[in-house]
């Protein structure tokens, strides 16, 4: 998809996926959702459902006006920098 999306070449590829198999882990959802009507979104909630994620952090208006799946927190960018930095609350109202 970023290759495509935003012709991102073969090396810069590469790069970002082992920058982020260092920091995250693969899951296969065992659950198939459908809460929103943009597919992709479902699958993100999926995942995170499944990995037990804390946060999903989004700019996707559609994800965001969610709030929260289950246990799982829907929340800006900007919002999740204030929680790492301990100035924001780990609420849906956040």
């Amino acid at each position: 998809m970023l290759r495509e999306k935003f012709d991102w070449p073969p090396y810069d590829l590469l790069a970002a996926r082992q920058r982020l198999q260092k920091i995250g882990r693969i899951v296969e959802p065992k659950v198939t959702l459908s809460i929103t009507e943009d597919e992709p979104d479902n699958r993100i909630l999926e995942c995170a459902a499944e990995a037990g994620s804390e946060f999903i952090v989004s700019e996707d208006n559609d994800l965001l006006r969610l709030k929260q799946h289950g246990k799982v927190l829907i929340i800006r960018a900007a919002d999740m920098l204030d929680v790492a930095q301990g100035k924001g609350k780990r609420t849906p109202e956040t």
